[in-house]
């Protein structure tokens, strides 16, 4: 028998007529709850209880007689995921409750056990005793199995490629410099909404996102428009089993997250992407509970196809965090597996910058400043990261980052323009899991032209590493199609 929830509570009058409602995850595979529900005292006979319960009603104390007793009375009522499960409505101090797909106790009903977001709601129909005693404990009869932690992203059961839309992009349309992950005072971070966008100002950011956890209310905060700005309305859905960030052109859609559960997140990722939002798994490899709640990603999906990015840097000096470099090798090797999701960054900004810090941007490119335009390109996968180098990237003299190209033989003409670079760096041209070309680099300033003859994959994509070997800057793939 597993537990799920337990609490134990002392309530008062000031809890009459009240309805707590506990929210409880419920796992998959589950045979049989058991609920044990108990609360005194049931009777209650203290003069002056019974005198403020009266009172608090519009009577007179002097329809109390002598050895007047009254009762407490709490019960409970059950939600599955779907439907209301019953409740029973009577005096009894100490409930257990049991619910099988075959059986279930009086006032219940039998059925599966789905999983997901379970309701256990007490109702507080009369609290008259200054003391009221009440716990609550939920445990199921489950396979240990269901219970083991999942490595992010391990168990995908439909490896399906998703389904990217074609778009066009001015080939000399300008790269703007994006932070699509921040926080202010609104949520858990320590600047205002004014400071963070004087900030990002400051460093020369062209669009901007704020993705306070669970709330979007710093929209409000005041005019963003007297900044010289693009912004993503964002919000990062911060849940007990992952984080994930939501970006839109305007008008960001917020849902319950307390509603979220393994069975339901599905259908809201797709209500969202069907939206045309921007949705991006957040620092999935990171320590999650108890150290951060919720912070590694613990869902398991049947599919990626809703969603459009993983946040494979995060925070500050991203090279340095060992839950990046995991969560680098998951995104390449789910490219190597033929899945087609962007890589995306974010400093997870909460609090000004340190002078030893060193910050990776998006850059993405769009044919204008728009957040719609922003959008389009950012789920298209039109982007890179980067902690200071610039990369211009052109294949066949027609594509670039993002775009999936139709070929008929295996000879690709490769051009790249490299800005920015640190001396004795390295360019690597990665096709699937094959080195295809690198080169050190001595200059600041470099174009490069590569021709292969024997290209067989199904995309390519370009690392730029220090001299140490740490990777400063890398794309999002070009994907090719053999026809």
């Amino acid at each position: 028998m597993r537990e799920l929830f337990q609490i134990a509570m002392t309530l008062d009058e000031k809890a009459n007529q009240a309805h707590m409602t506990f929210h409880v995850e419920v796992p998959h595979n589950v045979s049989r709850l058991v609920v044990n529900f108990n609360y005194s005292p049931i009777e209650e006979s203290d003069r002056v209880a019974l005198e403020h319960a009266v009172l608090r009603e519009g009577y007179s104390v002097s329809i109390l007689e002598n050895g007047t007793v009254l009762r407490n009375l709490l019960t409970l009522s059950i939600h599955d995921p779907y439907k209301f499960r019953g409740g029973r409505h009577y005096f009894n101090s100490n409930q257990l409750i049991e619910i099988s797909d075959s059986e279930a106790s009086l006032g219940f009903e039998a059925g599966e056990i789905p999983a997901g977001v379970w309701q256990f709601t007490i109702h507080n129909h009369a609290c008259l005793s200054p003391n009221i005693k009440c716990d609550l404990k939920v445990q199921a009869e489950v396979e240990e199995s269901a219970f083991s932690r999942e490595v992010p992203l391990a168990q995908l059961r439909e490896p399906k490629k998703k389904v990217v839309k074609t778009i066009q992009v001015d080939q000399n349309a300008p790269w703007l410099k994006a932070e699509l992950h921040t926080h202010t005072v609104h949520s858990d971070g320590n600047q205002t909404t004014e400071q963070l966008l004087t900030a990002a100002e400051q460093e020369g950011i062209h669009c901007l996102s704020i993705t306070d956890h669970n709330t979007t209310s710093t929209y409000q905060d005041l005019r963003l428009n007297q900044h010289n700005l693009t912004m993503l309305q964002g919000v990062e859905y911060t849940t007990f089993y992952g984080h994930f960030l939501v970006h839109h052109a305007e008008n960001i859609p917020l849902n319950n997250w307390t509603h979220l559960s393994s069975s339901s997140l599905q259908a809201l990722l797709q209500q969202l992407q069907n939206n045309n939002a921007l949705i991006t798994i957040a620092h999935p490899f990171d320590m999650g509970n108890p150290f951060c709640t919720g912070c590694q990603w613990n869902y398991v999906l049947d599919h990626i196809n809703h969603i459009d990015a993983i946040e494979v840097w995060n925070g500050p000096s991203p090279t340095s965090s060992l839950s990046n470099l995991d969560a680098y090798a998951k995104w390449t090797h789910l490219l190597q597996q033929g899945y087609e999701i962007q890589a995306s960054c974010g400093r997870d900004w909460h609090n000004p910058m340190g002078q030893e810090e060193q910050c990776a941007y998006m850059f993405v490119q769009a044919n204008d400043a728009s957040a719609a335009s922003i959008i389009d390109s950012l789920k298209y996968g039109r982007s890179y990261i980067s902690m200071g180098p610039s990369i211009e990237l052109n294949v066949n003299q027609r594509f670039s980052i993002g775009d999936h190209i139709r070929i008929t033989d295996h000879r690709l003409q490769i051009s790249l323009i490299l800005s920015n670079m640190e001396s004795s760096s390295n360019v690597c041209i990665i096709a699937g899991e094959r080195l295809l070309y690198e080169k050190e680099v001595m200059d600041s300033e470099m174009v490069i032209d590569y021709i292969s003859d024997d290209f067989t994959e199904n995309y390519l994509r370009i690392e730029i590493k220090n001299k140490v070997g740490d990777i400063t800057a890398f794309t999002n793939p070009v994907y090719f199609q053999y026809v």
